[in-house]
């Protein structure tokens, strides 16, 4: 990648970590989605304005260069500029395993085309964690995968790795697990917030905020251990591969609360590999008394209640889409997980 669009790379980075920032702790003040939207979308037709004419003006700068030699870099996005190396990378690793890869796109399927056998595509996606760092999800690679594919993987885990924890959360935890149900019904199930209190016995009530489909806020009220607590969650989700979601108005003993879903196409797209992560930050005062005379440390068992809901969540889904048919998503498939803040009676059902 050039110099120049690696600084463009990481104007845009910084851009979404002040933005996220922003938006929590306006959002955190008291300010309603609707309203934020109305001032983000005026900021950022300043922004993209102002960026436009500084760009135009460095193409125009590069395109005088009399050798020519970079009329075109600003006609590539940073996306194109990352797939592109991404693909190249994916190429040589399949060089190594000696696998000849002339003629080779992002559309050569692995087996028909390339000719690779279970075990080189084993070897081939062990040398992509490797080269970036990541684990790529057990059996999501098979001889009927693209290159492309294989470049998504990459750019999907290098996101989530990458993406910027909000301030101040502390303490972070993570459940995961395989449905065997496309993606788009998996993510379909979570994101729907209407019929909450209708099938999930612990959530007592709920009303919503704001959901324009992409931005969704909610108070809901969640039966635990200690009584009816009341919490707001504001969610984000991108319509195919991610929910997240944090609350301006977490349960007492979290001072910050936050996490997400992501989901990922396994097995040719039969499955979905679904991961589940909170991310908080104690009211230790409160913490304290809330979980005092437990036989772990008061953290521990903050950790331990938010890993078990999490895992319960996960298996809760698990069970529901996989006992369903292919057909439109039941309300019994319908239902979220920000209610986790909230201490699960063992009478109950953990938050979905």
């Amino acid at each position: 990648m050039r110099r120049g669009d690696r600084v463009h790379v990481k104007q845009e980075q910084a851009c979404r970590i002040v933005a996220r920032s922003l938006f929590r702790e306006l959002t955190a003040s008291g300010y309603r989605i609707s309203e934020l939207l109305a001032v983000a979308t005026e900021f950022l037709d300043l922004v993209v304005r102002d960026a436009g004419g500084a760009r135009r003006g460095a193409t125009a700068t590069k395109t005088a260069d009399p050798t020519g030699s970079h009329a075109s870099s600003d006609r590539t996005s940073p996306r194109q500029e990352e797939v592109s190396m991404h693909f190249e990378n994916v190429v040589r690793f399949i060089r190594e395993l000696d696998v000849d890869t002339r003629g080779v796109t992002l559309d050569s399927r692995l087996g028909a085309d390339i000719g690779m056998d279970s075990q080189e595509i084993v070897e081939l996606v062990l040398l992509v964690e490797k080269a970036y760092g990541i684990d790529v999800p057990g059996r999501s690679l098979s001889k009927g995968s693209t290159v492309r594919e294989v470049v998504g993987h990459i750019e999907r885990l290098l996101a989530a790795r990458g993406a910027p924890a909000p301030a101040g959360l502390d303490h972070r935890c993570e459940a995961r697990a395989v449905i065997r149900r496309p993606r788009v019904d998996v993510y379909r199930a979570l994101h729907r917030i209407e019929d909450w209190t209708r099938h999930l016995p612990h959530v007592v009530g709920l009303d919503v905020l704001y959901d324009d489909g992409r931005y969704q806020e909610f108070k809901m009220r969640v039966a635990g251990k200690t009584g009816v607590l009341e919490v707001r969650s504001v969610r984000d989700c991108d319509g195919v591969s991610s929910i997240d979601f944090f609350q301006p108005e977490p349960p007492p003993f979290l001072l910050c609360h936050a996490g997400g879903w992501r989901f990922t196409e396994l097995e040719g797209g039969e499955s979905t590999e679904v991961v589940t992560f909170h991310e908080w930050r104690l009211n230790e005062r409160v913490a304290r008394e809330t979980f005092a005379g437990g036989p772990l440390p008061f953290e521990e068992q903050a950790r331990e209640m938010l890993l078990e809901h999490a895992k319960i969540a996960l298996g809760h889904w698990k069970r529901v889409l996989e006992a369903a048919r292919p057909r439109a998503a039941a309300p019994d498939e319908r239902a979220g997980d920000e209610g986790a803040g909230a201490p699960i009676s063992s009478s109950t059902p953990a938050a979905a």
